[in-house]
């Protein structure tokens, strides 16, 4: 968490809640979500900085350091995708 934000006090305001499909996502949810989806699931929001090909990129990376056991094998069968 940023400094910054840690005393930021919570909202209840729908437009600073997170939205659905990212309020806690598994990384292997997000990569077996297609292009287009990941697209419509992060437009709007700040990822968007990010290209769907880079955000791929990084799911893939965050899944190889993944203490899962089977997040490394899981990685590997990306490759094709990145």
């Amino acid at each position: 968490m940023c400094p910054w934000n840690q005393s930021a006090p919570a909202s209840e305001d729908p437009a600073w809640q997170p939205r659905a499909g990212l309020d806690h996502p598994r990384i292997v949810d997000l990569c077996r979500r297609t292009d287009a989806e990941l697209a419509e699931l992060t437009r709007g929001t700040a990822m968007t900085r990010a290209s769907v090909t880079a955000l791929r990129r990084n799911l893939k990376i965050a899944l190889e350091n993944s203490a899962s056991p089977k997040g490394p094998a899981y990685a590997r069968t990306l490759r094709d995708r990145v």
